[in-house]
């Protein structure tokens, strides 16, 4: 499983940093998500938001890296 992003597919410093954002927000986001489901939240909900923000906040840190790596001007 990976980000497949155009700017992850396109260097392979961006895909590290990406990859790495992953790693460090993978166990808390299971512990969020865990503490939802306990509390009776909406199931779909809850899996929604927290496939976006573990989607969302590699893919822009990764994204802004890519950018100011290769800025022009």
């Amino acid at each position: 499983i990976g980000m497949r992003l155009p700017w992850t597919i396109i260097d392979e410093d961006t895909w590290t940093v990406a990859h790495r954002m992953l790693g460090y927000i993978s166990i808390p986001l299971a512990i969020v998500y865990l503490a939802l489901v306990l509390s009776n939240i909406d199931l779909k909900l809850a899996t929604s938001v927290i496939i976006l923000v573990w989607i969302g906040i590699p893919g822009v840190l990764s994204f802004i890296f890519y950018w100011k790596k290769y800025k022009v001007g």
